[in-house]
């Protein structure tokens, strides 16, 4: 009996036992299922974490291309509308008081697709701060500051990164302008030279491309003639340009500029006439009115003369300014028999005062004509009136505004050799652009959707 009730016993500790070990079992493989569960969710959190972080890199690398390139301009000002780089909150990126040919906001830069094939934006520019602690341009110490967030389509995670690179200025010669102004008629006139006989409009505003006109971002060429109203008649044989472009600034009237009213027929340099200390003679003029046959021959044989226009001129019928150059001196004859060099006959306006209107009127009327001469006004209205087709004008002309006619005998003959002629002697026309060095900081911030 007493061997039985043992058996009784052990049995009754067994089954407590076999649960408790089960239910051990359980835990452990509920453990076991939630930190499987837990590590899959982490590598899935990872793994679109790291993705949005390429993102935003891949967004700050293609906003770069595009700040170094079709949007220079923006390196140099500010976007912060949401105050992150500072306590104000600029915007001017949307507001360019001169955008460039063919631009339609900053839309395509703000925000982008990576890969493009994606179904929805996965990137956007949140802030650009531009800095420059000297006040200095191009002295070394600017920066451009960029936050970018990433954030790929169906995918909650998010990533912001700050980067720091150095701004750097760089100027280069532009194409020579034939004709450049700020507002440009061209109707039926002609700009001829197929090196030099460019026309270049600085006021994007005023010279606007239409939309139409348009392909990938860059004016056609039939969108470029419209900017400056050429009318079909209109040759131009060199290249047209829209763009930002550095003047060089008018010489002030030098001490000692002899001073002169031209109304009728007569010769420069007049008997008596001294040359100044740079060599060439310097005549500070009122006015030029000119008519009939009357001619002014500015003979550059012994000197360079140049003209500093302080009111108009006003030039028609055969009225003619003929700069002539005899024997083998300063390249007599090489731009018309009997004719010198066009640089060496200069006729300067007044300096750009700033306003919206052209203080000076340059006009060629009927068949006035002017004979290599290099004109250089930016507050002066331009233009002819009629033509004679002989050309009219030969050689480079800078003003203001062009106010170009219907007539088709109408012509700007620029000669090839105009920009390097004006470049020996200082006179220049660059373009600038900005760019970005390799990052001087990254940090990856806080980021919230």
């Amino acid at each position: 009996m007493l061997k039985s009730r043992r058996k009784t016993t052990d049995e009754g500790f067994a089954l407590p036992i076999a649960i408790g070990f089960g239910l051990i079992m359980v835990l452990v493989a509920l453990t076991l299922s939630i930190k499987s569960r837990d590590d899959q969710v982490s590598a899935v959190s990872q793994k679109q974490t790291t993705a949005s972080a390429t993102v935003a890199e891949g967004g700050i690398s293609r906003t770069l291309g595009f700040l170094n390139h079709n949007y220079h301009m923006l390196l140099r000002l500010n976007y912060d509308p949401n105050s992150l780089l500072g306590s104000d909150s600029p915007d001017e990126w949307s507001s360019l008081a001169k955008p460039p040919p063919c631009f339609t906001g900053v839309n395509n830069l703000l925000t982008g697709k990576i890969p493009t094939t994606a179904s929805a934006n996965t990137y956007t520019v949140e802030a650009y701060r531009y800095s420059d602690p000297d006040g200095i341009s191009n002295s070394g110490d600017e920066t451009g500051t960029v936050i970018v967030k990433g954030h790929p389509p169906n995918s909650s995670a998010v990533s912001r990164i700050q980067q720091t690179m150095n701004i750097s200025q760089s100027s280069s010669l532009a194409s020579f302008p034939g004709l450049m102004a700020q507002n440009i008629t061209l109707g039926n006139n002609d700009v001829l030279g197929a090196i030099s006989g460019n026309v270049i409009c600085t006021d994007t505003i005023n010279c606007a491309v239409p939309v139409s006109e348009c392909v990938n971002g860059q004016p056609t060429n039939n969108g470029l003639r419209d900017a400056i109203d050429a009318f079909n008649n209109g040759v131009v044989q060199g290249q047209i340009y829209v763009r930002d472009v550095t003047w060089p600034p008018v010489p002030t009237i030098p001490p000692g500029a002899i001073n002169v009213s031209i109304s009728g027929a007569t010769s420069f340099p007049r008997t008596g006439d001294t040359v100044g200390a740079d060599g060439a003679y310097h005549y500070e003029v009122s006015d030029i009115t000119l008519s009939g046959s009357d001619q002014v021959t500015i003979d550059t044989t012994s000197a360079p003369i140049y003209f500093y226009i302080t009111g108009d001129i006003d030039m028609s019928g055969q009225a003619t300014l003929a700069h002539t150059c005899s024997g083998s001196a300063n390249n007599c004859g090489t731009y018309g028999s009997g004719l010198g060099s066009p640089e060496r006959f200069r006729i300067y306006g007044n300096v750009d005062d700033g306003d919206s209107f052209s203080d000076q009127n340059f006009t060629f009327n009927g068949g006035a004509t002017a004979t290599n001469v290099f004109i250089h006004a930016p507050d002066a209205r331009m233009g002819i009136n009629g033509g004679s087709s002989n050309p009219d004008i030969r050689g480079a002309i800078w003003v203001r505004e062009w106010d170009g006619s219907s007539s088709n005998t109408a012509e700007i003959t620029v000669p090839n050799a105009m920009k390097q002629l004006l470049t020996d002697s200082g006179v220049v026309v660059t373009s600038a652009s900005h760019k970005t060095s390799a990052a001087t900081s990254w940090n990856r911030l806080e980021a919230t959707p």
